[in-house]
């Protein structure tokens, strides 16, 4: 079960520090687009903006708990169960956030004159107007989704074998008693 805690726990880091890596290119591929794509740029950046602070949070959260030992602890104290809390709401928020906001948002860039598109693309240096971005949003909640339920219920499984052992442990200690 060792080896499992730890695949997960540097696997959920991973995901977060994807993420992470997400929102820093969510709309670089539109950021001299300011003056010519008018609201949509706006509302990118409003996204983008919302993304990152989850997404770093949860980057956060999920390397303050290997700081606490939560891949290798037998048993789990406070501290490790907390921030595998914190790193699954963080989890869940941006994915539901992403989910959210993310369609809509491929609607108004479709929406988008495709000249000012493709000449924003090219000056970026993005190599076209593309809709990809928006989705590996959505491949990217659902993996979020996917790692918040699978931490969820490492943790629940960690928290019945300790009360398991704890119970055996203090049937040991009044049968020694007696």
């Amino acid at each position: 079960m060792k080896i499992i805690q730890k695949i997960l726990f540097f696997a959920s880091i991973a995901m977060a520090l994807t993420t992470f890596i997400y929102t820093l290119s969510f709309s670089s591929g539109w950021a001299l687009g300011k003056d010519w794509l008018g609201d949509f740029y706006l509302e990118a950046q409003t996204v983008n903006k919302l993304l990152f602070k989850w997404a770093l949070w949860g980057v956060i959260f999920s390397i303050v708990g290997l700081i606490f030992n939560t891949h290798l602890n037998r048993n789990y104290y406070v501290t490790n169960f907390l921030f595998i809390l914190l790193t699954i709401g963080c989890f869940v928020i941006t994915g539901v956030e992403i989910l959210d906001k993310v369609p809509p948002l491929k609607e108004m860039y479709l929406a988008l004159d495709p000249f000012w598109l493709d000449f924003i693309s090219q000056a970026n240096l993005s190599g076209g107007s593309s809709t990809a971005v928006f989705e590996v949003g959505i491949v990217l909640a659902y993996l979020l989704f996917a790692f918040a339920c699978l931490l969820l219920m490492f943790s629940i499984y960690k928290l019945v074998v300790q009360l398991i052992r704890a119970k055996t442990k203090q049937k040991r200690r009044l049968g020694a008693k007696l």
